[in-house]
């Protein structure tokens, strides 16, 4: 089970269950498609096709809670990271969720048609923060619907390089959980259906639970991560699919 930690001192899980001010400011800024522009030293050579990477998320991904998401979300510094030569798209939406029959299904924001369109070279899949919920969510339908996107991925656009990956620790207490969410089933049930989709289609896995879990300073609402947070994500991403 693959997992990493920031290659370098960190600098700044979606809730579906957000207040309803939250909520209807994260959705009406992520209905928009945010896509981060190469900035960065260049870690690989540069070649003559861009190379895409669309990223399929909730808030985590959206970067809910930052300032400046456009700038400071995972996928716009692994995009800083990779240099010249790929362009990462952010298609985080936040409150979305992987079950279709969920409250919010990210399949009904129409960012995987969008992702397909874009002919991508990779797919980095995160999803399930919001599907903790005690109410809906079974490691069997996890894992159903989890291993049916990739297969609809790679089948539409010929994307050979999927990653999946764990989401973040969320860091309410036990007992106390804030909107229903099951604090366990990412820890321990999730993580494992997600390893188990990674090894049978053959995809990269990021455990972010691995990497998150000892840093609640990273989460100040207990749920969305910070600059730092961001930061730490986009590194454990470079250093475990690039690295």
């Amino acid at each position: 089970m693959a997992s990493c930690a920031p290659e370098q001192p960190a600098q700044n899980p979606a809730s579906a269950a957000d207040s309803a001010d939250e909520e209807s400011s994260a959705a009406a800024a992520s209905s928009a498609v945010l896509s981060a522009s190469s900035a960065g030293d260049a870690a690989d050579a540069p070649t003559d096709k861009v190379r895409t990477i669309v990223c399929l998320g909730d808030s985590i991904t959206y970067g809910f809670g930052l300032a400046f998401p456009e700038r400071d979300s995972w996928p716009s510094l692994l995009d800083e990271r990779l240099g010249d030569g790929w362009e990462v798209v952010n298609l985080g939406v936040s409150g979305s969720m992987l079950l279709d029959e969920g409250s919010f299904p990210y399949r009904s924001t129409g960012n995987i048609e969008r992702a397909k369109e874009l002919d991508a070279d990779m797919a980095i899949i995160m999803l399930g923060t919001n599907d903790a919920h005690t109410a809906i969510w079974t490691p069997e339908r996890h894992r159903e619907q989890l291993r049916a996107l990739v297969r609809e991925m790679k089948g539409a656009q010929g994307t050979t390089d999927i990653v999946l990956m764990v989401p973040p620790c969320v860091f309410y207490e036990p007992g106390l959980e804030a909107y229903g969410f099951n604090v366990d089933a990412i820890g321990v049930d999730m993580r494992a259906v997600v390893a188990q989709v990674a090894e049978e289609e053959d995809a990269h896995f990021v455990d972010l639970y691995a990497l998150t879990e000892d840093h609640p300073e990273w989460f100040p609402d207990q749920l969305h991560p910070n600059d730092d947070g961001h930061r730490a994500i986009a590194d454990c991403i470079y250093q475990e699919v690039f690295g």
